[in-house]
């Protein structure tokens, strides 16, 4: 006789398997944020990057980079996730330099761009379409012979 198959993602007694659950929850479209990024938002104005990235670091952990991308706006990349998560969680407005930050998770950087359709030219256009492309035509050839 065949071996019994069990239902995927349940045991013998019928209880959720771990691994079958958590690779549920992964499915679907990538993640919505980067788990080393940190936007960082209320920046004083004239802020330095070097003296942010500082304070960020004594406070966290390290960086791998850090800087201000408006006046009010900034970016903190860090070294590992569990520095980036202690940022979120413990610096959410924090006072520096007299300005209430807010930080939020940062979103991954795009790796690729939306796929443009290519212009058709005489070398890419379809063979019945070379003519029209070129400007020239096998049945004016043929008429004006």
């Amino acid at each position: 006789p065949a071996p019994k198959r069990r239902r995927a993602g349940v045991d013998a007694r019928g209880a959720a398997d771990d691994a079958v659950a958590a690779d549920a929850t992964r499915e679907g479209p990538a993640p919505r944020t980067d788990p080393t990024s940190v936007f960082i938002r209320g920046l004083p104005e004239g802020v330095d990057d070097n003296s942010l990235r500082a304070w960020l670091e004594a406070r966290t952990g390290p960086t791998v980079t850090c800087f201000a991308i408006r006046d009010d706006y900034g970016l903190a990349k860090f070294k590992h996730e569990a520095d980036a998560r202690r940022c979120l969680e413990d610096l959410q407005g924090a006072d520096y330099e007299g300005a209430e930050l807010k930080f939020e998770a940062g979103k991954p950087k795009r790796t690729t761009t939306r796929a443009r359709a290519p212009r058709a030219t005489a070398a890419t256009a379809p063979a019945d379409q070379r003519g029209a492309a070129t400007g020239s035509s096998s049945s004016t050839a043929a008429c004006s012979a």
